[in-house]
């Protein structure tokens, strides 16, 4: 089954918060080839990068991710008066989407 946007936007809230550990010690990684972490499961080499982010900025924008993930799971607008709050933030949707997606590894569609 296929994540939702909201389970790729929690991922990377995960992997924002984890304290990463890759193992060097085969048969799960080498000095030169570390394996993916063993708390979150994200692969060395994009891990490695998100560990040079202030941990203030990663809590951060953690933080607002998770938010976003809530409210992206909200049910559809249906209000004839006016716009809801999650259609009227349709921007930093897309932006803490791509946020997510370069922090998962994958391309920002």
């Amino acid at each position: 089954m296929k994540d939702t946007t909201a389970d790729e936007l929690r991922t990377a809230v995960a992997r924002l918060r984890c304290e990463h550990s890759f193992p060097v010690q085969p048969p799960h990684g080498t000095a030169w080839a570390p394996g993916p972490c063993e708390h979150c499961g994200i692969a060395w080499d994009i891990g490695l990068p998100l560990t040079d982010v202030p941990e203030r900025l990663r809590g951060t924008l953690a933080t607002l991710l998770d938010v976003i993930a809530d409210e992206y799971e909200m049910p559809p607008c249906d209000h004839p008066d006016g716009v809801c709050t999650p259609c009227e933030r349709r921007d930093d949707f897309v932006a803490a989407v791509a946020a997510a997606r370069a922090i998962n590894g994958g391309g920002s569609d």
